[in-house]
């Protein structure tokens, strides 16, 4: 008798096509990444800093825990910001005045 797993609900599902898709374009990325790095400039170092953010889970830990609809909008929000600059402002500003949001509180005093 063949033992079938039952069929993952489809935000499981989605979730999993996403986590294939995030792998596959950092195994593409991979490469640009490791040239930048290595290439000791100004980017590098931003590269760096974002690289250990994401290793030590500063960056990605309020990531993890949301829904996948969420965790998009908010990566598109960085994305935004990556491409635009100054120009994702305007963008940045609407969510911040519409929602009343405050920057988090520095972790020292």
């Amino acid at each position: 008798m063949v033992h079938q797993l039952p069929l993952a609900p489809p935000a499981i599902a989605s979730h999993r096509q996403l986590a294939g898709l995030a792998r596959t374009n950092l195994e593409a990325a991979t490469p640009a990444l490791i040239v930048a790095i290595r290439h000791g400039s100004g980017q590098s170092v931003k590269i760096e800093t974002i690289l250990w953010s994401i290793w030590n889970g500063e960056l990605c830990d309020g990531l993890a825990g949301l829904d996948t609809v969420i965790a998009e909008a908010v990566i598109t929000m960085i994305a935004a910001r990556a491409h635009m600059g100054g120009g994702a402002d305007d963008l940045l500003r609407a969510i911040i005045d519409a929602t009343g949001s405050l920057p988090p509180d520095p972790p020292f005093p």
